[in-house]
């Protein structure tokens, strides 16, 4: 059998509804093809990134414990046997562990970071171009609310930027303010790159860049990052430029429309009303709250 034989044989196994047993029929075709591609090299039965792709996604469709340490065993075997993942199944990966309950963060690294020494080594294959990867890891290490959440998130972001890839929602923004919200602040250096990415995401605002993201996330966003900036402005002596920054903050979440009531009594009790603009009475207008989902 060549390798299109063998992948249509893997296929009649798994499709949209994967169950364990059909997953592991596949995975066992699958390694006849690697047994027989290593015993004699031969290259009409190579294993190819589709063959692998189908085994790994369907073990991610299953998405237990068990499963998901398949999936990630396949990716590294790829690279073993020199078939590079393009970073579909590595993110794909990610997705689950940031979808399962907790206690994945360790296993979601480890699969970046190979991803990573694959593209730092000279695969280009390997180099990641779509945010969501880094997204859904970002998810992963901010729900298990480590003290060094701020710390690695930011570094995520600052390797996106150097990638140059552009965080194409507002849940990639949301993780990053999330993390800063949760994680320690108390190093400097930490505290002035968490100030310039909310300088930066707020000039955007300003500028009324495009986002895309539900309406919820934009709320969710409006809540950490006040929090944020009460974090990094804590003392009397940095009010004035603390309730500055809530003010830009409080137009950019009037302007999008998402001032919830929620939202609202937040970004009272963080500044006084003459700092929102508002007297201490006085009620939003309905339009400020227009895209808000509930």
């Amino acid at each position: 059998p060549d390798t299109p034989s063998f992948y249509r044989y893997i296929s009649t196994f798994v499709g949209r509804k994967c169950s364990a047993e059909d997953t592991a029929k596949a995975k066992k075709a699958l390694e006849l093809m690697i047994e027989m591609y290593e015993s004699d090299k031969s290259d009409s039965a190579k294993p190819d990134e589709a063959c692998f792709r189908k085994v790994i996604m369907a073990y991610v469709e299953v998405g237990d414990d068990e499963s998901l340490e398949c999936a990630n065993g396949l990716i590294a075997e790829m690279e073993r046997i020199e078939i590079y993942d393009t970073e579909y199944a590595t993110r794909n990966l990610l997705r689950a562990y940031a979808k399962s309950e907790g206690g994945y963060r360790s296993k979601a690294e480890e699969v970046f970071a190979r991803m990573m020494s694959s593209y730092e080594n000279g695969n280009e294959d390997a180099k990641p171009s779509n945010p969501a990867t880094f997204s859904w890891l970002m998810e992963t290490i901010v729900s298990e609310e480590g003290e060094d959440a701020a710390v690695r998130v930011l570094d995520l972001w600052k390797e996106m930027e150097c990638l140059d890839i552009k965080a194409d929602s507002i849940h990639t923004y949301n993780h990053v303010l999330s993390a800063c919200s949760k994680g320690k602040l108390e190093d400097e250096s930490v505290r002035l790159r968490a100030l310039k990415f909310i300088v930066d995401l707020l000039n955007k605002r300003q500028r009324n860049e495009q986002i895309s993201g539900s309406a919820v996330a934009h709320m969710m966003s409006y809540g950490h990052l006040l929090r944020v900036l009460k974090k990094l402005f804590p003392d009397e002596a940095n009010e004035d430029r603390r309730n500055k920054l809530i003010q830009t903050a409080f137009n950019s979440c009037c302007n999008d429309g998402l001032l919830s009531a929620a939202n609202l009594n937040a970004y009272r009790e963080a500044a006084p009303p003459h700092a929102l603009g508002l007297d201490r009475n006085s009620e939003p207008k309905k339009e400020w709250s227009r895209n808000v989902a509930y």
